[in-house]
């Protein structure tokens, strides 16, 4: 599975017909909505072979089917072995990021100081963000991630200091 075809899942109910086929395709089954979903407020599936994991969730302003959580997040674990969106290499540097993507992050992270993150637009509308951690110099990726932005996640991140950027 590609990283574009991810992009498209993001605010698709977890029981929708494309959802269960793209996790069939990776070998993954549905989560179960236990009492850790009511809990937690999220729930995830395990990690594919091809190093995708999902997470679902109810997104504020969002309809889901029957109260079916939706597609929210998708980590991106080192052993997927395609580029990620955008031409992005795990091995690149966050210059070479904003290069690629080009523009400089729009959010940083409260606690991780080389978490930076952009938010984007599918060709729907919907917002989405790409996340990625670096390590500490900021010359490699360390952690990826997609996940739809819904408005309320704009008040937990902060935004980047021009000397951040």
């Amino acid at each position: 599975m590609k990283i574009e075809d991810v992009i498209d899942l993001l605010y698709l109910p977890m029981d929708s017909d494309v959802v269960i086929s793209a996790l069939d395709s990776l070998g993954l089954n549905l989560p179960i909505l236990d009492d850790s979903y009511i809990t937690e407020g999220d729930v995830s599936t395990e990690k594919s072979d091809l190093g995708l994991e999902f997470t679902f969730k109810e997104i504020s302003g969002e309809t889901a089917s029957q109260g079916s959580p939706l597609v929210f997040q998708s980590f991106v674990h080192e052993e997927y072995p395609h580029d990620l969106l955008y031409g992005i290499k795990r091995s690149d540097s966050y210059a070479v990021v904003k290069e690629k993507i080009g523009s400089s992050a729009a959010f940083g992270h409260k606690y991780l100081k080389s978490s930076r993150t952009w938010k984007l637009v599918r060709e729907d509308g919907k917002p989405y963000a790409i996340s990625i951690r670096f390590d500490k110099s900021m010359e490699q990726i360390v952690a990826f991630a997609l996940y739809a932005f819904p408005p309320e996640d704009e008040a937990k991140k902060f935004v980047l200091n021009e000397a951040d950027r």
